[in-house]
């Protein structure tokens, strides 16, 4: 190997090192919120007033998949005094993103084993990665106190003839009266202090 092969192979090699530091970088870098909350690193709770007022308990979920309709979900965040319950969806962009889909792309409501819906939904969609989407979800008014179980459903909402309908949902048991007392979030995670 002549001297100037070998210096058009070391600038190659420099080059594609480069390229392959800068792609890892610039997809962790547009990633790493969305794998924070997929682990559970931050805590997707909205926070409409002081912070934080109430204890927040925190209910892990076994089974985080939605198979039919491929959503994930996060684990759920209990806000009891207020009522409240915080979680994170996503989902892939390529599934859900077309002329069909409505702006909130989902609506998730929750039923206890008495048929008491709950649907007093707040979403923001805080993250966005390269190929997901990460929705921050608030249902208020929910207690679980004296709940037997609770049941959440996902309804993909789609735009039919100009209006937003949802389509079939995909129903998990999320909560039993068998997992409570629940724990306590650790709060060191959200808190700025």
């Amino acid at each position: 190997m002549t001297e100037k092969q070998r210096k058009t192979t070391a600038i190659i090699t420099f080059i594609l090192i480069f390229l392959i530091l800068f792609l890892t970088g610039f997809i962790l870098n547009k990633e790493w919120d969305m794998i924070r909350m997929k682990k559970g690193d931050d805590a997707p709770i909205i926070w409409e007033d002081t912070y934080p007022t109430d204890n927040v308990l925190l209910l892990e979920m076994e089974d985080k998949h939605f198979e039919r309709i491929d959503v994930r979900m996060t684990d759920i965040y209990y806000l009891p005094n207020k009522e409240r319950l915080h979680f994170g969806i996503w989902y892939d962009l390529s599934d859900y993103i077309s002329e069909e889909y409505a702006h909130s792309v989902f609506t998730v409501k929750l039923e206890d084993e008495d048929g008491n819906v709950y649907d007093e939904n707040r979403y923001s969609k805080k993250r966005h990665g390269i190929f997901g989407k990460f929705q921050y979800r608030q249902i208020s008014g929910v207690s679980l106190d004296g709940v037997k179980e609770l049941y959440m459903s996902i309804y993909p909402v789609e735009y039919v003839r100009g209006q937003a309908l949802e389509m079939e949902p995909e129903t998990k048991l999320i909560f039993t009266e068998a997992l409570a007392p629940l724990p306590e979030y650790d709060h060191h995670l959200y808190n700025n202090d």
